[in-house]
């Protein structure tokens, strides 16, 4: 039987409360009651309730200071349901963003209450299955069904396991927490970052994400001076290597994808790896903090009304089907993105990014949702002032492979070459505006990038210079090895340039 205590300084009102219901047919039992937030707070660690009750306007310690002190000391599996008057209603919203599961206007409706208290109660049964489940567990089935593997009967066990429903609709949401194992990219907010936050936790993945995969390029020798500003082209990727590494598992053939355009001399875009089994990019500690930290946001924000459990898509990059409520209202979803992303962004002190798949009418499409959102990916580059990027608003855009013209080429390199530094951040400015106005693919801005890295490395070379000797050689190389936005590709060329 689930514990529930009862916080509420007016104490007719608490046995009103009390006795208002038959609280075991909800699935509860009053294990105690508190007349402020400071008693409540000695009731909980005494008796680790899995639901308090409470009422907002209270002496010693109100409502909202009892929450927010609950959640500051780590707990947060216990459930919350407000109690309040009219004239408390703004508080009760402000209340939302700890992961108030519900707020109840008085005087309390028996029927409301009646309902509040057994989707709570359900969905305290799915926190309870989830953490029993032999470890891993979650993340397999949640593998099988975006993999589109689970049979009927296997699907509806899964879908008990993850606390979601087969009937309803979900959309697939990856959030990607870009600069992991660098230097925060631009200025953090004031007060982000808490001193266990992972913004310099070092980061080494198995190997290079798609669609950014390519062959370590800190291996790789840039080509003659000579020829720099005419061939200079980045490393084969994995599957075309000639050193015979093996290419990093491949997801199903996306469902669509543009094209790129007939004159192109880039090769398409590499398909996005399919889910695996849980191997962290970044130490153990820091990936768990990083999945702990979307978990709580997502369920804060009412991305997900069940258990989170974020799967690893990408080094630096975890998703998790998404409810969209009401029906189908994929605006409303995009919305919560955006709050979702600005959350993260402050509790990391990290740029985040949210992707945010097609809506799959039902569970057993959530295959196509994962896909979807997927392929939102490869549009991070060409609409970098996004901090979310929607399939369903991105899927008519073009992304381009080309180059920049030889002309275009020669007169950058020059200013990146020039002795006055001003000028070489002209030219840099100048470089990643037009890749973000033409609306670069992945691939083109990495062979955007080495075709200038490999240009400056033969100005250097003809003048007897050595390259190595570059302290901001070896980021600039290795930048597609982890999740970067585009200002934070300029920060690191920028460096490398002055």
């Amino acid at each position: 039987m689930n514990k529930v205590i009862l916080v509420e300084d007016e104490v007719y009102a608490r046995q009103g409360l009390r006795n208002l219901l038959d609280w075991e047919r909800c699935g509860f039992r009053v294990c105690g009651e508190a007349g402020n937030g400071e008693e409540a707070l000695g009731l909980i660690a005494e008796t680790e309730p899995d639901l308090i009750i409470t009422d907002i306007r209270m002496p010693v310690l109100d409502g909202l200071e009892l929450i927010r002190t609950v959640r500051a000391g780590g707990n947060r599996d216990a459930k919350f349901i407000i109690i309040s008057g009219y004239g408390d209603f703004k508080y009760a919203q402000q209340a939302i963003k700890f992961g108030v599961k519900d707020f109840i206007l008085k005087p309390v409706d028996e029927e409301e209450l009646t309902d509040a208290l057994m989707q709570l109660a359900a969905e305290i049964e799915n926190d309870r299955l989830a953490k029993e489940a032999p470890p891993g567990y979650a993340n397999s089935a949640l593998e099988r069904l975006l993999l589109g593997r689970a049979g009927e009967d296997e699907a509806a066990a899964m879908a008990k396991l993850l606390g979601l429903e087969r009937d309803a609709p979900y959309a697939f949401v990856i959030a990607e927490v870009n600069g992991l194992g660098a230097a925060p990219e631009g200025a953090s907010p004031a007060g982000a970052a808490s001193p266990a936050a992972p913004a310099t936790a070092p980061e080494t993945p198995s190997a290079p994400p798609a669609p950014f995969a390519s062959a370590s390029l800190s291996a790789a020798k840039p080509p003659p001076a000579s020829s720099a500003a005419s061939s200079a082209r980045l490393p084969a990727p994995p599957s075309a290597s000639p050193s015979g590494t093996p290419a990093p598992p491949r997801m199903p053939a996306p469902l669509r994808m543009p094209a790129p355009p007939a004159a192109s001399a880039s090769p398409p875009p590499a398909p996005l790896p399919p889910p695996a089994s849980p191997s962290p990019a970044a130490p153990p500690l820091a990936a768990e903090r990083l999945r702990a930290e979307i978990a709580a946001a997502a369920r804060e924000l009412g991305l997900a009304d069940h258990p989170v459990h974020p799967f690893p898509v990408r080094p630096g990059a975890w998703g998790f089907p998404a409810g969209v409520k009401p029906h189908g209202d994929a605006e409303r979803l995009e919305a919560a993105a955006e709050r979702f992303a600005l959350r993260l962004r402050k509790r990391l002190g990290l740029p985040v990014l949210i992707y945010v798949g097609e809506t799959a009418p039902r569970l057993d499409a959530l295959k196509a949702a994962y896909l979807t959102a997927c392929e939102a990916i490869p549009y991070k580059y060409a609409f970098a002032d996004r901090s979310v990027l929607s399939y369903r608003l991105l899927k008519d855009e073009e992304l381009r492979y080309a180059e920049f013209e030889p002309g275009e080429y020669a007169r950058l390199l020059e200013r990146l070459e020039d002795g006055d530094a001003s000028e070489r951040r002209a030219g840099v400015d100048l470089i990643f505006d037009h890749i973000r106005r033409n609306r670069y693919a992945p691939e083109a801005v990495q062979n955007a990038v080495a075709r200038f890295v490999f240009g400056v490395i033969g100005g250097i070379r003809s003048l007897q210079g050595d390259e190595n000797e570059l302290r901001s050689l070896e980021a600039v190389l290795q930048w597609q090895k982890r999740p970067i936005t585009l200002a934070g590709l300029k920060e690191r060329f920028l460096a490398f340039v002055e």
